[in-house]
């Protein structure tokens, strides 16, 4: 597992990146335009991936400060990603329950998660 490590974070670099590159130019196009939306979505992925990749990184090295930075990340991004879809519930699309029980599993999941680390860490330094 340890040979994965170079490799996990060169993706994490090169991702984390072209997400920050492309959520910075999506913030100088027009809001809602087919550009704006087609550049979001990528930088929706790209941060996802980064955050998995920052949470596999800090399982190997243990590093529970990239592992909270990794766990907000992909609550941010979840949270993001989902008020789009129910800000658009108004304008005639329906509302996708399977993804908000996902988005809402994996936001408590995460929330557990911060503080079982988070609780660890400080008893460690107990």
């Amino acid at each position: 597992m340890r040979a994965l490590y170079p490799y996990l974070l060169n993706i994490h670099i090169v991702f984390g990146a072209l997400g920050l590159l492309s959520g910075s130019i999506n913030l100088m196009l027009k809001k809602g335009g087919v550009i704006h939306k087609k550049i979001g979505f990528t930088c929706v992925l790209r941060m996802l991936i980064t955050g998995i990749s920052a949470l596999l990184l800090a399982t190997f090295s243990f590093n529970v400060f990239l592992f909270i930075v990794g766990i907000f990340t992909i609550y941010l991004v979840g949270t993001g990603q989902r008020y789009m879809q129910l800000r658009n519930l108004g304008k005639g699309n329906d509302q996708n329950s399977e993804i908000g029980f996902s988005v809402t599993a994996c936001s408590s999941l995460e929330l557990l998660l911060f503080f079982g680390v988070l609780s660890f860490w400080f008893l460690n330094l107990i």
